[in-house]
């Protein structure tokens, strides 16, 4: 046995241990030894992908085409990787190579369906999906086809999909999340959040689960005891998800901790709204008798789509008192980078720009992201309120002091409806499922959403933006207020 085998086999037993950075190392020491090592290549470069390092990734993969070129995983993995650095039109020159090569695997057609889809190709992504069929009923293909659907909103069909997944699966945590999804967004709530309690198993689900000797509150009498909520998720996930801690209150009567982030601390430990203690995320806290995680409060609830609250929950004090002629708006146009689908959520400055010009109107910025200020930089009429915002607290109280909050699907979103200020929502024709597939929303009163008709298209939504900020400002009194 060589010397390249016996490190590429110690590199296997690292990576089995999960000892990443020994298994790194050995498969380096191995291709060092022979850098024709083509396993080695493909074993060294998953680990490189799975550390979202697509560069490294990027090197290794094309060195392994040199001595191999033609092996249709390294081709597949090189589409992979341009996928993820979002150059659909290299990642997708290399998924045809690979299929050249191999047109007989489905998990090849799997993932080019999937690059065409994030590249806006529709109907192509779907054909490709629909090839994987005839050369495969593995679960994974049904999977890939019902996630496609349910991101068109074609909600029967991704039904169906799901349904035979788990036929073949029945405990598959991705068709129970993604069925999930498809009921919350035909505003299927109970089912919905029955189906959502399987997003810890979910594949690409982010947040750990949280394990605890304690049981779990399954929505009984528990008078008297010590109920943690903890959080999950985002910010504006835990927004949304504060209303019914109220409701949890009185069906439990128990004591009630709520954990919070620290961005959004300030803001919820101005007011109760059911909670008896707020303790920071992170903090050590193990004085409770039950636990539950702030969305599972729905399903706990058995809640319906009659029984959400609507109307404003959060309340901030304001005791300005400036006099305006102007109609105050505040925008909010970017997503957090790290959200999966923020290159759908997010905009640009300058698609705003048609509403710059309407009379009697000015503009705030609440962005508080360093990397919108160039943007602000063409726009000076815009004032820019993000370098006084340290936190959802003062948000919140801006957003209380504007008329009108006009931003993309983020946590602004959700604190401005949460303050029941009139809001209006920008959303991909890809959008998330509390959003619904239709324009009116479930969640908040005060929220309109203008959603694309055509994908990367704004031109419609921002039209009737404009026509309906005219309607309000002929309507509003001229006595304003202004933020500090």
């Amino acid at each position: 046995m060589g010397l390249d085998i016996i490190y590429y086999e110690k590199a296997l037993q690292a990576k089995a241990q999960t000892d990443i950075d020994l298994a790194i190392k050995y498969y380096k020491k191995t291709l060092q030894l022979n850098n024709q090592f083509i396993e080695a290549y493909v074993n060294l470069t998953n680990i490189y992908y799975d550390l979202k390092k697509f560069t490294i990734a990027k090197k290794l993969i094309k060195k392994a085409i040199k001595y191999c070129n033609t092996n249709a995983i390294l081709y597949d993995m090189l589409a992979l990787i341009y996928q993820e650095l979002n150059k659909y039109n290299k990642a997708i020159k290399y998924h045809k190579k690979t299929l050249f090569i191999d047109n007989q695997s489905a998990q090849y057609y799997v993932n080019y369906s999937l690059t065409l889809f994030y590249n806006n190709k529709f109907k192509k992504s779907l054909f490709y999906a629909k090839q994987a069929l005839i050369y495969s009923c593995d679960i994974r293909v049904y999977l890939n086809l019902a996630t496609l659907y349910q991101m068109l909103k074609k909600s029967k069909k991704s039904k169906k999909y799901y349904t035979i997944a788990l036929k073949i699966d029945h405990n598959n945590a991705d068709a129970l999340f993604g069925l999930s999804l498809v009921y919350l967004q035909c505003n299927d709530i109970l089912n919905g959040f029955k189906y959502y309690e399987s997003r810890w198993n979910y594949s690409s689900f982010t947040t750990k689960k949280r394990d605890y000797l304690q049981p779990k509150w399954n929505g009984n009498i528990i008078k008297n005891k010590k109920l943690f909520i903890h959080y999950e998720q985002g910010y504006g996930d835990n927004i949304m998800f504060v209303r019914f801690i109220n409701q949890v209150k009185k069906i439990s009567q128990a004591y009630i901790i709520l954990e919070i982030s620290k961005p959004l601390y300030k803001l919820f430990s101005k007011y109760t709204n059911g909670w008896d203690k707020l303790i920071l995320l992170n903090k050590n806290f193990i004085d409770f008798d039950y636990y539950l995680p702030i969305m599972s409060i729905p399903n706990a609830l058995n809640l319906r789509k009659k029984n959400i609250i609507k109307d404003k929950y959060l309340n901030i004090k304001n005791d300005h008192k400036n006099n305006n002629k102007e109609f105050r708006i505040g925008i909010s146009w970017k997503g957090s980078k790290t959200h999966i689908l923020d290159n759908r959520r997010s905009i640009d400055l300058n698609i705003l720009e048609p509403l710059f010009d309407l009379k009697n109107t000015i503009f705030y910025s609440l962005e508080i992201d360093t990397n919108t200020q160039q943007e602000l930089k063409e726009y000076p009429k815009i004032i820019n309120l993000g370098k006084k915002i340290n936190n959802f607290y003062d948000t919140a109280k801006y957003i209380q002091e504007l008329d009108l909050v006009i931003c993309v699907d983020t946590s602004v979103a959700h604190l401005s409806g949460a303050l029941g200020k009139p809001t209006f929502i920008l959303l991909s024709k890809i959008s998330d499922w509390r959003w619904g597939k239709k324009d009116n929303n479930i969640w908040y009163n005060s929220i309109s959403l203008y959603r694309q008709k055509k994908i990367d298209i704004w031109r419609t939504p921002i039209k009737n933006i404009k026509n309906d900020i005219i309607i309000l400002v002929n309507k509003t009194s001229k006595e304003k207020r202004i933020p500090n």
